[in-house]
């Protein structure tokens, strides 16, 4: 009763009557009591100021609202009604009359804080403050955007069970992103701190995307204001391709790949990019010149991921696809092939081991280039070579891929140098035949009944390509066991007319300008394959048979093919 008359009075009396400083001093420091009554005490004479045109509350909301967001976690569904009510009547008055009143900058710290709130009610209604401040302050939440980036990670990754709450973080999250602007940039103090959150964020997997989709914002919208901070923020990004799966995290694994593309793209980082190319040997340094040094560098880091056969298998194909979209793939399959030449060089002796991890990864490289289907406007670059730079990259391919003759004879047939295959096909009988080697074979085998090769096919009728190739395929069916590649090579061969392969010898031979040299790209084969004989035979590996079981060699080519059958269309 006697509550009920002082409001009475003190609604009834002018506002000069009721000193606000003096309240507020005094309700500020006891809503931090636990006491039930004193809680409601409090909130229904703030309620009751609040409703009462005479009395402004807004200019010392920064000083309640640190407390009536406590309460707000108060179990009591009576407290609790009663607080989220008066926080959103603040809420609506502060929108109506604008920020002119309002401190922001003393709410800002304290909304942040409660965004991490334990409590979901007193988080959410954080949450919702902070979407509404965004719009009404931009410049002062501009300034601590990584404070409130920092509040709204733990929201942005919640589960499934927590979908408001996420829903409440993504909305503010997408109005945080959009401070960042050419036209309005953010302080070099205020990206240093986002920098230093988003570190931290690429490190845990859950927030690791909304890391990246702000990377790739501050990317397009203020690059030069993250020059300093490429030496930091690439080795990290790196790392990720490193701990992410194709398999497990497609999505993360692709943001990851678009985020350091970007950095590989962005004019604004060369210069501060230079540091980066301390990690890559002076060589490739010096052929790479041309190339961003974000690009040389993070091509250089996917080589090293790819010399482990687990990696290559894993998540090579998606990183590879992905990274010939964003970069194209005469720019990502130079390089690789650049990379392959200065740690594979067939002029020294290397171990086994690193010769064994060339040759699938040359093998995986391959594969992908000839079934990908993103990957079929540069196959018709190589199919036509036409064009010295074209003709340029196919020899750059051709000295990398000798490290896999499966690999270089399909690169023989993909860019029609039919003279060159049948070549090299006469020099296996020079080297070693493999297990692996033949499993590669059989898959070549399989590529040539694919829509890929239509043209090869095609190319048997082709009076002016079809003695090379008819002798290089007959050459090739010479050097396989008698698998169930071997008869589907043969039942193709046998296909063609008798009298065209009677007067193919007759015929004039197609000559091009871009073709290749056979003399020096055949000696360099003999010589990389005789590297890989001597260091097998270093390390105490026995010669394998020319003709070995077939059952091996069917069951292992078949396992691989049908990994690999889902790409060729």
């Amino acid at each position: 009763m006697l509550d009920k008359l002082l409001k009475e009075v003190v609604l009834d009396s002018s506002a000069e009557r009721l000193s606000m400083e003096e309240f507020v001093s005094l309700a500020k420091d006891r809503m931090y009591s636990e006491n039930v009554y004193v809680r409601q005490f409090l909130v229904s004479w703030v309620s009751t100021l609040h409703s009462s045109p005479q009395f402004n509350l807004l200019p010392f909301l920064h000083e309640l609202l640190d407390g009536l967001l406590l309460i707000l976690g108060d179990e009591r569904p009576e407290i609790y009604r009663m607080t989220l009510e008066l926080l959103d009547q603040l809420l609506g008055d502060l929108e109506r009359r604008g920020s002119a009143e309002a401190d922001f900058t003393g709410m800002i710290n304290i909304i942040a804080q409660h965004c991490v709130s334990r409590q979901e009610p007193v988080r959410q209604a954080a949450l919702r403050w902070l979407a509404q401040l965004i719009p009404l302050c931009p410049d002062t939440v501009r300034g601590h955007a990584a404070s409130f980036l920092q509040a709204l990670l733990p929201s942005l990754v919640l589960p499934a069970p927590a979908a408001r709450l996420s829903e409440l973080a993504r909305g503010a999250n997408d109005l945080l992103l959009g401070l960042v602007s050419r036209e309005q940039p953010p302080s070099e103090q205020s990206v240093e701190a986002l920098v230093s959150v988003l570190l931290h964020a690429c490190a845990s997997p859950p927030s690791l995307p909304v890391a990246l989709v702000w990377l790739r914002r501050l990317l397009s919208q203020v690059p030069a204001l993250l020059s300093r901070h490429v030496t930091s923020l690439f080795p990290v990004l790196a790392n990720t391709l490193a701990e992410l799966s194709a398999a497990s995290a497609p999505d993360a694994l692709a943001d990851s790949l678009a985020t350091l593309a970007a950095l590989a793209e962005c004019p604004e980082l060369a210069e501060a990019g230079q540091a980066l190319l301390e990690a890559v040997p002076e060589t490739l340094r010096q052929r790479l010149a041309t190339e961003h040094p974000c690009f040389v560098r993070l091509v250089h880091e996917i080589f090293k991921l790819f010399r482990s056969r687990s990696k290559l298998t894993d998540s090579g194909h998606a990183i590879v696809t992905c990274l010939s979209r964003l970069l194209t793939p005469q720019r990502v399959f130079s390089a690789l092939a650049l990379h392959i030449l200065h740690a594979f060089p067939a002029e020294a002796a290397a171990d086994s081991s690193e010769l064994e991890a060339a040759f699938y990864m040359i093998g995986a490289l391959s594969l992908i280039l000839l079934t990908d289907s993103s990957l079929h406007e540069f196959r018709l670059q190589l199919h036509r070579l036409d064009n010295q730079a074209i003709a340029d990259i196919c020899a750059t391919l051709y000295r990398a891929w000798c490290h896999n003759p499966a690999a270089t004879l399909a690169l023989c047939f993909l860019s029609r140098n039919y003279a060159h295959a049948k070549l090299l096909v006469s020099k296996f009988a020079d080297i070693e035949i493999t297990t692996p080697l033949l499993i590669e074979l059989d898959k070549l085998i399989q590529l040539l009944e694919s829509p890929i090769f239509l043209y090869v096919r095609l190319d048997l009728l082709n009076p002016g390509c079809s003695p090379d190739l008819t002798g290089c395929l007959f050459g090739l069916l010479m050097c396989l066991p008698q698998t169930e590649a071997f008869h589907q090579l043969h039942r193709r061969l046998s296909c063609l007319p008798p009298l065209h392969l009677q007067h193919q010898q007759q015929q004039p031979q197609v000559h091009s300008k871009w073709l290749l040299d056979c003399d020096p790209s055949l000696e360099q084969f003999a010589q990389i394959q005789e590297l890989h004989r001597q260091a097998r035979l270093s390390t105490g590996h026995s010669r394998q048979p020319q003709t070995l079981p077939l059952s091996l060699v069917s069951t292992a080519s078949t396992i691989e093919r049908t990994q690999s059958a889902s790409n060729i269309r």
